[in-house]
């Protein structure tokens, strides 16, 4: 069948994760879905980031547990052809069984990936956690803070800007930060306390635009003198 969106003329794939059906890839002309990788039993499988040269897929993955432990879906990073003629293999692995590496993204040349760090520290007075967010040189580079206190990095189009979250270990609250692909000169893209949550955030493909979700409702569009004067009101929703 027609698929619903043809009137939009779209060309290529599509790739995405669904939970236990693992990495799809949908072709946008036609409508068909194909399974990438079917994770096994008992893995844990959060996101998937396609190489810029279209030859590598990058997950954020935990495999199963040995027998009779229990999956915590604290994940690593691990690659496979982006065919889906190989299983995912293991590009960074934990040194610690409960830190995480996840919401992996490329650098637009392909020569860097970056990624969120759940770190546990572990101390006399109580075990508490660091998020970073860290890069390293593709393919046998080794791993290099960037940011602390962040996580979800995004590149812009031409990999001159880096977006993240940035995250209050105290309150948890996180704000959209913009910086140099290296971390540095980092700055809040809204006022802090704009929006009660950000995430899922992305540039639009000419990099002039970034797209987020966001909880709240956020700075109230400014009406017109002629918006007053014939008594137009904001309208909101949840």
């Amino acid at each position: 069948p027609t698929p619903p969106w043809s009137g939009l003329q779209l060309n290529g794939h599509l790739l995405f994760t669904q939970g236990t059906d693992g990495v799809q890839e949908l072709d946008l002309p036609t409508g068909a879905v194909t399974t990438l990788f079917k994770p096994p039993d008992n893995s844990w499988l959060t996101s998937a980031a396609l190489s810029p040269d279209g030859k590598q897929i990058l997950l954020a993955y935990a495999p199963p547990p040995p027998e009779g432990q229990v999956q915590f879906g604290y994940t690593g990073l691990y690659l496979m052809p982006s065919d889906g003629s190989g299983t995912p293999l293991p590009l960074l692995e934990r040194a610690d069984p409960q830190e995480s590496y996840f919401t992996p993204a490329w650098s637009p040349d392909g020569s860097y990936i970056y990624f969120g760090h759940f770190i546990p520290v572990r101390s006399d007075s109580g075990n508490t956690f660091t998020y970073t967010v860290e890069r390293m040189a593709y393919p046998d580079g080794q791993p290099e803070l960037l940011i602390e206190n962040g996580l979800w990095p995004r590149l812009s189009p031409d990999g001159s800007k880096l977006a993240y979250l940035s995250f209050d270990p105290e309150t948890y609250a996180n704000e959209l930060y913009l910086a140099d692909p290296d971390g540095k000169k980092a700055a809040p893209v809204m006022p802090a306390g704009t929006f009660t949550a950000v995430d899922a955030h992305m540039f639009s493909p000419d990099g002039s635009t970034i797209i987020f979700s966001a909880v709240g409702h956020g700075p109230s569009p400014a009406l017109s003198w002629l918006d007053q004067l014939l008594g137009v009101q904001i309208a909101s929703a949840h």
